[in-house]
């Protein structure tokens, strides 16, 4: 039924926007297309089509075709496009147009530095990370037109009370520098394109030269949009195509835009709902699926389109595969790739995945270490040696500022030097890491110079943002779409994924500068429309409503119920709901997909949806060895290949003794490899620990490129070595056994408060209460220690001082080297200190040395001996102390002289026994509770338990001896009362 009627608006002059209401489909499509066909003809008057992306013009473009409608007359183009065309037309803007969001990014980062605009904030030295979350603010009062000068109005009379007047004021005057900064630059920003063209479109010959313009399927615009949008349609005949239900919840966002925007121009509404409820069009089948992790979620939804398209005859171009986000759909195009579905998809794929961009900045972030090269980027294998890592001072290389483009230059010219590409693929990325370099020489108009730590962090933004081209032409296959490009779009099948909490709907939180009580103000007060965050809950509601309804045969919607990892996730409660109105029971009829791969064969043995690996899995699970390797051989072109993997695999699943593959290795190569290097007290107890962790870090040199990093957890090595870095630059300074406020402070800041959030790869906030916490528990730590040095009369005299030597039986015939964190002098004793960072562990220090864990206090005790021999006055006793800087529970560990002496016997044959099995090619893992946290872990055998049996039989045997060996009561006559066992006593990373 259609409901015309039309509205007087006293303040406007013969409105001419007609409006044209209902749901996408079927209604406003056919609208559209019915209103061109009766419009345009062969008079050729043109008619301007504009839609909100490029997706949504491709279908009225295709539905033009297929109808017939003469297209030689309609232009169709994109909200900026029409703005474009008008100012290009008939006032050109005297400075290019620049949109890129990393430089207005950087702009803010340099204001910020400046200027510290916050003053809560000026005592934390401005957190790296804030510039997108306050360019994001300052991007929002731009684009609803929020002029530079209304700090005054906001201080006079306008928001009251209402909200933070301080923290606004702030923020408008970083506002105001920014408007300023904007003016200086060689190119404007966009919003500068959308507000002239608004100025210009009442007049504009442009617009005046189609009989119609027509916008299709907006539902919301920015304060500037809505400005220009309003001059247009006050001025040219205009009809929108609305998605709009009015009696319908979903639509209560789009309510809104219509209320606040569309009244005030409109003339004439057509409303194309039914007042009566009818039969929807369109009732596609339903099914809910769960699945465990990325991985499983593209096998099955790939797998369903094979499917679809075998049975249902369902092309694949009349498929799609949404996302709210397009990070969501990053797996799918190798996968539908390789089973050879053709797809196209509404982003790029990004190359942040690629190793290149890792070893590159790591690379380049070793010319801040006094040159010294990153030992990674060294066994890289597209790593060139011969070339020359010096760098020229002050051009883009060292401590010295430069220019962007010094340093842009610096950058391209060293990977040229230091690079040669194995593969063409390999090429490409290089080739784009150094055009992106390239892209940065014009940030010289923001700023310059600027320091090579901050181009280096900027190029690390640029690399990770980088996409790889997508092949020109629309290709007819499955669609990969995130959320908002999937508008308005309709398909025979849609696989709806990631339907959980806190993916759909999003996470929506509050501006931190510019909270929703002050956007309302500044809407009700001074008219400016700036959108507040939390109402973007009902965009959320709308695009879901929009993505169920758009499948006219089959709709699926996937949902994880477990990630990767294995952690629960949560179903999304706008799953629940729409289960709910559609009597879906959530307990029954919800379809799980098994996480095992011979059980997913089992429930679908589907050959035609399955990958090579698992079409294999199959074939050796029905004990069809023989089609297995023909499969292998004809598919991979080699015959041997599947032989030779089942042999190893049959090598795996053997109950004999253990072998190669579980790090037993020949004799002489151990051997060899252990006579010509230095050991290190550390090394061994990394052997001691687990011998495959030793095997793989100090033998392999392996080490993973791509590190497990939180944004809330300083990474324990790096954490080790500025802490590090800091007690030996403090003590080392102090001239008296006393607190030194002063040297303190000082040392602080150069070591760990110039710390930048991005270096340490920590959140910005939680950064900054990071160092609040350290300096505190630093400055107890220190005090405390010194407080004690001086009642027992300790001075430290050595701090990380090279200690090398050759040691008496048993422990002759290996080069012992170490470096003690520092040693203590005191009235002929002395006492070695480690630091330590994690927490303490259970039992003596000298039981645990006993049992192969702690090589560290014995063989430190053995080498400053040796080292203090000369030492005058001479030294009589040493001992050894592990000093823990957070586990105040269980205090500090200690080998006292007394407990050494009464130990000693048993701690060196323990140490023998390591020596001669790491000669002997000994390797074998040893599982307990440090593997949650070794970097090793992926690549080890842990899990297997063939494996774990084997390495606990024959040569394991020993190594398990040395852990188990009892503790003589005599032994432990010198020991203190056992401490109670620490809930997270293995994880002890230490410092060094």
């Amino acid at each position: 039924m259609t409901v015309r009627y039309a509205r007087n608006d006293m303040l406007l002059l013969d409105p001419m926007l007609t409006l044209v209401s209902g749901p996408f489909f079927p209604t406003l499509e056919n609208a559209f297309l019915d209103h061109l066909k009766r419009e345009s003809g062969p008079a050729f008057e043109k008619i301007a089509v504009v839609t909100p992306n490029v997706r949504l013009m491709e279908r009225l473009q295709l539905g033009v075709a297929r109808r017939g409608i003469s297209c030689l007359n309609l232009n169709f183009m994109n909200f900026s496009s029409i703005a474009q065309n008008i100012v290009e037309g008939e006032e050109p803007l005297p400075k290019p147009v620049r949109s890129d969001p990393l430089f207005y990014d950087t702009l803010v980062k340099i204001l910020l530095k400046e200027r510290k605009p916050f003053r809560r904030l000026a005592e934390m030295a401005l957190p790296e990370g804030f510039p997108p979350a306050v360019r994001s603010t300052l991007r929002d009062l731009i684009d609803a037109g929020v002029p530079p000068d209304v700090t005054e109005a906001i201080k006079e009379k306008y928001l009251g009370q209402e909200v933070d007047k301080g923290l606004l004021l702030e923020l408008f005057g970083l506002y105001r520098h920014y408007h300023k900064k904007m003016e200086t630059l060689p190119v404007v920003h966009r919003s500068v394109l959308i507000k002239k063209a608004a100025e210009l479109a009442p007049a504009s010959a442009y617009l005046k030269s189609f009989k119609e313009i027509i916008y299709y399927g907006f539902y919301d615009l920015t304060g500037l949009q809505a400005d220009f949008f309003q001059a247009v349609v006050k001025n040219h005949p205009s009809r929108l195509f609305f998605p709009y239900e009015p009696n319908h919840p979903a639509y209560e966002f789009a309510k809104r835009f219509r209320e606040e925007v569309l009244q005030p121009v409109l003339g004439e509404e057509i409303s194309l709902i039914s007042p009566s409820p009818s039969a929807p069009l369109f009732d596609p089948t339903v099914d809910i699926v769960n699945v465990s992790g990325l991985r499983d979620e593209a096998g099955f939804v790939s797998g369903e389109i094979l499917r679809l398209h075998r049975e249902a005859g369902i092309p694949f171009h009349e498929m799609a595969v949404v996302a709210r986000f397009k990070e969501r759909l990053t797996s799918y195009p190798a996968l539908l790739q390789s089973k050879g579905i053709p797809y196209s998809s509404s982003f790029q794929r990004s190359l942040s995945s690629q190793p290149q961009i890792e070893v590159a900045l790591r690379f380049l972030r070793s010319f801040n270490e006094k040159g010294r090269l990153d030992e990674g980027v060294a066994r890289y294998p597209e790593f060139d040696t011969k070339g020359s890592l010096k760098i020229k001072e002050g051009a883009g290389g060292g401590p010295a500022p430069a220019s962007w483009a010094s340093h842009a230059e610096n950058v391209v010219n060293l990977l040229e030097s230091h690079f040669r590409p194995a593969t063409a693929l390999s090429r490409d990325v290089w080739n784009r890491l150094k055009g992106a370099a390239k892209e940065l020489a014009p940030f010289d108009s923001i700023a310059s110079p600027v320091s090579r730590e901050d181009f280096l962090e900027t190029l690390r933004e640029k690399w990770m943002g980088l996409e790889w081209p997508e092949p020109k032409g629309v290709i007819p296959g499955v669609s990969l779409l995130y959320a908002e490009a999937a508008r308005g779009l309709l398909f025979r099948a849609v696989f709806l994924v990631g339907v959980e909490e806190r993916v759909f709907p999003r996470i929506i939180r509050e501006d931190p500068f510019l909270r929703d009580s002050a956007r309302l103000a500044l809407l009700n007060t001074m008219g400016y429309r700036i959108g507040q965050k939390m109402s973007a809950l009902g965009e959320e509601r709308l695009l879901f409503h929009l993505m169920t309804t758009s499948a006219k045969d089959r709709l699926c919607l996937v949902t994880q119920r477990t990630d990767d990892g294995g952690a629960f996730v949560g179903m999304s409660s706008y799953l629940r709901a729409f289960a709910q109105e559609r009597e879906i029971d959530l307990e029954k009829e919800v379809r799980s997909i098994q996480r095992p791969l011979l059980k997913k064969l089992e429930d679908d043995p589907d050959p035609f949806s399955l990958q090579r690996h698992e079409i294999v899995a199959a074939l050796l699970a029905a004990g069809q060895k023989k089609s297995a390797q023909q499969f292998i051989a004809k598919t991979c072109g080699g015959k041997d290949l599947l032989k030779k993997a089942l042999e190893v695999r049959e090598t795996l699943d053997t109950l004999s003794q253990p072998h190669a593959f579980d790090g037993l290795i020949d004799p002489k190569v151990a051997a060899n490899f252990v006579n010509r290097r230095e050991i290190s007290p550390s090394s061994l107890e990394t052997y001691g620990r687990c011998p495959y962790q030793y095997f793989a870090t100090k033998i392999l040199r392996l080490e993973p490129f791509e590190k497990d990093v939180s944004a809330e957890e300083w990474p324990t090595d790096e954490r080790g070595r500025a802490l590090h870095d800091f007690f030996r630059e403090f003590y080392s300074r102090l001239t008296k056994t006393a607190f030194s406020k002063k040297l303190f402070d000082e040392v602080y800041e150069s070591k760990l408060g110039s710390l930048q959030a991005s270096v340490v790869g920590i959140h910005p906030t939680l950064w900054e209460a990071m160092k609040i916490h350290l300096k505190g528990g630093l400055q107890n730590f220190i005090e405390e220690d010194l407080k004690l040095c001086s009642e027992e009369g300790w001075k430290p005299s050595y701090f990380e001082q090279t200690l090398g030597a050759s040691l008496e039986p048993p422990l002759d015939g290996v080069d012992w080297i170490g470096i003690p964190d520092r040693i203590d002098l005191a009235n002929g004793k002395a006492r070695v200190i480690d630091y330590k960072t994690g927490h303490g562990f259970s039992g003596k220090v000298a039981t645990e040395a006993i049992r192969g864990r702690r090589a560290q206090a014995p063989l430190y005790l053995l080498l400053s001996e040796k080292f203090l021999k000369k030492h005058k006055p001479p030294v009589k006793e040493i001992s050894f102390v592990y000093k823990y800087l957070s586990d105040k529970e269980d205090g500090d560990k200690e080998l006292s002289p007394a407990d050494f002496e009464a130990n000693k016997e048993a701690i060196l044959a323990t140490i023998r026994e390591q020596i001669d099995l790491m000669r002997q090619g000994n390797y074998l893992f040893m599982k307990d509770d440090y593997c949650s946290y070794c970097e090793v872990a992926p690549i080890c055998r842990k899990n297997h338990g063939l494996s774990v049996y084997r390495s606990q039989k024959g040569p394991g045997e020993k190594l398990w001896k040395i852990r188990k060996k009892p503790v003589a009561k005599s032994q432990l006559k010198h020991r203190h009362p056992d401490v109670r066992r620490h809930p997270d006593e293995s994880r002890d990373p230490g410092l060094c």
